[in-house]
């Protein structure tokens, strides 16, 4: 069953075929149903390049591209994960433990999102600042970006983003704030 070839047809195209059979003992006869898999060849050619495409995006950028299934509560983080953070890529079975201890104690109660409250929401887009740790215990600055994709019946079934680390940005921010505090001090000194 499932056999694959192709067959020429009389105007010279190539036609993929799906070939299921089976052999008949009594009569000594091969018996097979083809079936034109044009159809399906398209859909797997469409999957195939759609997952390169995601492939080649999570390489191109250096965001950890995440995928929350909203029903089962599994999370997928893509190989950035571990690059920037240290953590396992992959699929997470349980996501709320992983995701909560991660997140910093200031920040959680502002940043974590529940199944139920995301699923049943009216919530489309979520952006959040926040702090995460490491695998090494340190804390980086992320900016976490996600979209809610609900099912005909406006239920969230998944929620796909993209966590960037902004580590950088926020370090000078600071640097900047801290210039200014002491130029703010010479200047009320000069004043006087």
């Amino acid at each position: 069953t499932n056999n694959e070839n192709r067959y020429v047809r009389k105007d010279g195209s190539l036609v993929p075929l799906t070939w299921s059979a089976r052999w008949d003992p009594r009569d000594k006869i091969r018996y097979g149903i083809a079936r034109d898999a044009t159809e399906k060849k398209k859909s797997e050619n469409a999957l195939k390049t759609s997952n390169e495409r995601f492939e080649y995006v999570t390489k191109a950028t250096s965001d950890i591209i995440w995928d929350w299934n909203l029903e089962t509560n599994e999370v997928y983080y893509s190989d950035n994960i571990k690059n920037l953070f240290g953590h396992t890529p992959g699929y997470n079975r349980d996501n709320l433990p992983f995701y909560f201890e991660h997140v910093h104690p200031d920040d959680r109660e502002r940043v974590v999102l529940y199944p139920d409250q995301v699923k049943y929401g009216t919530m489309i887009n979520w952006m959040q600042e926040y702090r995460f740790r490491k695998a090494n215990g340190e804390y980086a600055f992320v900016l976490d970006r996600g979209i809610v994709i609900r099912n005909e019946k406006g239920v969230g079934v998944r929620m796909i983003g993209a966590m960037q680390d902004i580590s950088l940005m926020k370090e000078q921010e600071l640097r900047v704030m801290h210039q200014n505090e002491q130029l703010m001090e010479i200047a009320r000194i000069n004043a006087h």
